[in-house]
């Protein structure tokens, strides 16, 4: 499983960095016991993007697919999405 690459802007000096990361929806469905069918119902969010995200962890959800999910849940973003070192962090 290869990380996509987004940019995440930190409040900190507005800084613009990029890092690697990866959607972990399934995983999050099977600690919680919970299907991607329900996910979709419970969020409004449409059923073709949940299953896309559930199936493919190299998707990132929008930010709006994200506030829903953790609104509903009522749950952090790092529940469901995960920063990956890369080989250059792993070495500094």
């Amino acid at each position: 499983m290869r990380p996509i690459r987004i940019q995440c802007l930190l409040y900190i000096g507005s800084s613009l960095f990029e890092m690697p990361v990866i959607n972990r929806l399934k995983e999050f469905c099977e600690e919680r016991g919970i299907t991607a069918y329900s996910i979709q119902r419970d969020t409004a969010v449409s059923a073709s993007t949940i299953y896309r995200l559930n199936k493919d962890p190299s998707l990132m959800p929008s930010g709006p697919t994200i506030e829903a999910i953790c609104d509903y849940y009522k749950i952090q973003p790092t529940e469901i999405i995960r920063w990956v070192p890369t080989e250059e962090n792993v070495a500094a």
